[in-house]
């Protein structure tokens, strides 16, 4: 009987120590869901627009001598961060591409890179602008749609994390619709239009001093 009892109250001790361990285990597991939850609704969110009307250049369209020059495109930028904590950017670049479609990767390589020091806190923006020159040949393409040409680009920041971030945007020119305030549209190809954590060697963040 003794043998039995001892039997008994060992089973009630270790069914006791599993449901704690269980009980220890949930609480756990909802404590670092809830980390990742408020990390991710909390981190910054950068994100770059364009300013109204989007692409603007010489109007009426060149004739006579002066046809054969290039023209100079130019394009305002807002960066914005978005999300729900402070974000500091470290650096964007701005570029266009001419012609029939877009590469399968966004063709960033020949641009070049602005360095940036920048702290946005939340719903704050900075401001820049770009131009280019395209040629007359090229100019003619656009304008009769034989081509067509994107602004692309991407701005790198961290957030208070310290998780390095890439936010890509791509819009297509189309002037044919000057007249509606907006002559730039969202461009849907995969890889151009994106908010990602950047890989080994994305990047350089000099004015962040506790780089990895």
């Amino acid at each position: 009987m003794l043998r039995l009892a001892l039997a008994e109250w060992s089973i009630l001790v270790a069914s006791l120590a599993l449901a704690l361990g269980a009980v220890a285990a949930i609480r756990f597991a909802v404590r670092r869901a809830v980390r990742k939850a408020t990390r991710r609704i909390e981190r910054a969110y950068v994100s770059i627009s364009y300013l109204p009307p989007g692409v603007v250049t010489d109007e009426p369209p060149r004739e006579g001598p002066e046809a054969s020059e290039p023209q100079e495109l130019r394009i305002g930028i807002e960066v914005t961060n978005r999300g729900g904590a402070p974000a500091n950017v470290t650096a964007y670049l701005l570029t266009h591409h001419i012609g029939h479609r877009l590469p399968e990767d966004p063709p960033y390589g020949k641009a070049r890179v602005s360095a940036a020091k920048a702290f946005l806190p939340a719903d704050r923006s900075f401001r820049f602008s770009s131009a280019f020159a395209v040629s007359a040949k090229d100019m003619a393409s656009l304008r009769a749609g034989d081509a067509s040409l994107w602004i692309l680009g991407y701005v790198d920041y961290r957030n208070d994390f310290k998780t390095r971030y890439r936010s890509g945007y791509a819009r297509r020119w189309n002037p044919r619709s000057a007249e509606s305030g907006n002559n730039l549209v969202i461009e849907a190809k995969p890889r151009y239009n994106y908010d990602r954590e950047r890989k080994n060697g994305e990047g350089n963040d000099w004015s962040d001093p506790d780089r990895p």
